[in-house]
């Protein structure tokens, strides 16, 4: 974060040279852009005067740190091009591959040691990865802007 606002400039300046003559704003304070609301802009500010012992000026900022609990994603619904069901060479051979799949999962259905989760994981995997080779992603359609 530089120093920036509505501040006369000898309180913008970080750095003077030796002889007084140019003087330039070189200190920053980092910060991430997450934080940035949190920054008082209008007590940012350097400290012309203060005694360190060097050609740069202490630099002070007002930080008013407000924390929130992170928002986590829970699962990604993954899209599909569903649109590409409507050819009807796509759909029939979408429908032999989906039907060809899950015949072996009908036969299982009778055994006694699969869950009803475990069949239902099974079906959601076939499901996701026969539709992702032949349907793939839609396209994103940006929008026309009319004048």
């Amino acid at each position: 974060m530089n120093i920036f606002g509505p501040h006369k400039p000898s309180r913008r300046w970080t750095w003077h040279s030796p002889g007084g003559e140019y003087h330039n704003q070189i200190d920053y304070i980092l910060i991430k852009r997450r934080f940035q609301s949190s920054v008082n802009i209008a007590q940012t500010r350097s400290f012309p005067g203060a005694d360190v012992g060097s050609d740069h000026e202490l630099v002070m900022m007002t930080f008013a740190l407000r924390l929130e609990k992170s928002k986590k994603r829970g699962n990604i619904r993954i899209k599909f091009d569903v649109d590409k069901l409507k050819d009807p060479n796509i759909l029939t051979t979408f429908q032999a591959n989906i039907g060809g799949r899950f015949a072996p999962l009908l036969a299982l259905e009778n055994d006694q040691d699969l869950t009803p989760d475990d069949l239902a994981e099974t079906f959601n995997e076939t499901l996701t990865e026969k539709a992702s080779k032949l349907l793939g992603k839609p396209r994103v359609k940006k929008k026309k802007v009319d004048d």
